[in-house]
């Protein structure tokens, strides 16, 4: 199982949010949190640490397996090599930063990691590859014709009635 440990400024700054969402925390951890759930809905096992600078009202929208994670007088950068350090299984754990200071903590200590932009691409598209999987299941199944009918009949002895 999957648990993705986000520095949440760092990915909402790659976000494509306006500048007044952007300034309001509140709002940007939100609408995060909503693109999250929704990757989440075809990966429902997988976890995720939301770890923000600061203090942040946690939003009504956290439902599940995802978390926020206040860093307080610390910053973000230390909560997650904290979260790193206490990991148990580090394999499992992907950290997505695009400071490289993160970013090589993470890889030297045997973590998967992921850039903010990358994370965005594939939370991102997701959905829409979800979509496209039910389209195909909806195109009509093969039907043999009758002259093929006809032959399987003839072939297994059946009668028509």
């Amino acid at each position: 199982m999957k648990h993705y440990v986000l520095d949440t400024f760092n990915v909402i700054n790659k976000f494509k949010l306006s500048k007044s969402h952007k300034k309001d925390a509140q709002t940007a951890v939100s609408s995060l949190i909503e693109l999250i759930k929704d990757y989440q809905c075809k990966y429902s096992s997988y976890q995720f640490t939301l770890v923000c600078d600061g203090r942040v009202q946690e939003p009504i929208n956290l439902v599940g397996k995802i978390k926020l994670v206040n860093s307080g007088n610390e910053s973000a950068d230390t909560i997650i090599k904290q979260i790193i350090d206490k990991a148990a299984v580090r394999t499992n754990l992907v950290v997505v930063s695009s400071d490289l200071e993160v970013y090589s903590y993470a890889k030297a200590n045997l973590c998967s990691v992921l850039t903010a932009e990358n994370f965005l691409k594939l939370i991102e598209q997701a959905p829409q590859k979800n979509i496209k999987s039910r389209q195909h299941i909806k195109e009509k199944p093969y039907a043999p014709s009758k002259r093929e009918i006809e032959e399987y009949k003839k072939l297994f002895g059946v009668e028509d009635e």
